[in-house]
This record gives structure tokens, C-alpha cells and sequence, in this order.
């Protein structure tokens, strides 16, 4: 194998496991909030693991949406008004909240996420 090959190769497979690690801790996050007893628990776990996110990572929205993405649709609500609310703990300026929300591609997603701005 050429040598450029074989480093490119050998580059696209770091990304992709880095990637498939991070998948992976998302949805054991999921898996989590799952096994709590009532939707309502289920709800605040999600809610939690959200909070964790915007505290542990400020500024990095992305952790937040790939979670809310992967969540089931009864808890989407719940996960995306959070991280409406996590964006004015991380700031007070609502522009940049709302500049933030926008970058969630679901348009409903940015909806909710608006909703509590």
C-alpha cells in the first residue's frame, strides 16, 4: 500500500473510533436514564445529564444535541428546552442563546430550545 494511503487509512479509522467512543458514552447516558422506574425519573435523568454537559463543556453544544438526539421522542422536549436553559447559565446575552439554539439542525428541537429563552 502506498505510503500516503496506508496514513490516510490509518487516519479516517482514528476519527471514526473516536467518534464510536463518544456514540458509545451517549448512549450509555441513554441507557441509564432508561432504567430509571417512572417517565417522570426518566425525564429528570435526561434533564441531568443535559445540565452535566452544559456545566462540564461550556460553549460546546454539540455534546448536548448528540445526546438529545439519541433520547426516544417522549423525552426530546425535556432535553431540548435544557439546553435553552444551560445557554443562559452559560451566558445572559439572549442573542447569543438564540444564535446557539439555531445551530440545532430539527427545527423542533431549536424550538424548544428557543421556547425557554
Amino acid at each position: 500500500m502506498h505510503r500516503f494511503k496506508k496514513t490516510r487509512y490509518l487516519s479516517i479509522i482514528y476519527h471514526i473510533q473516536i467518534l464510536l467512543k463518544k456514540l458509545m458514552q451517549y448512549l450509555v447516558m441513554k441507557k441509564d436514564c432508561e432504567m430509571m422506574p417512572t417517565e417522570e425519573f426518566q425525564d429528570i435523568c435526561v434533564l441531568g445529564v443535559v445540565s452535566s454537559l452544559a456545566y462540564r463543556f461550556v460553549g460546546d453544544m454539540d455534546k448536548m444535541i448528540q445526546f438529545c438526539k439519541l433520547v426516544d421522542d417522549n423525552h426530546k422536549e425535556t432535553c431540548f428546552r435544557q439546553i435553552g436553559a444551560g445557554l443562559l447559565d452559560w451566558s445572559a446575552d439572549k442573542n447569543l442563546a438564540i444564535e446557539n439554539c439555531q445551530k440545532i439542525k430539527d427545527p423542533q428541537g431549536e424550538s424548544w430550545c428557543m421556547s425557554v429563552i
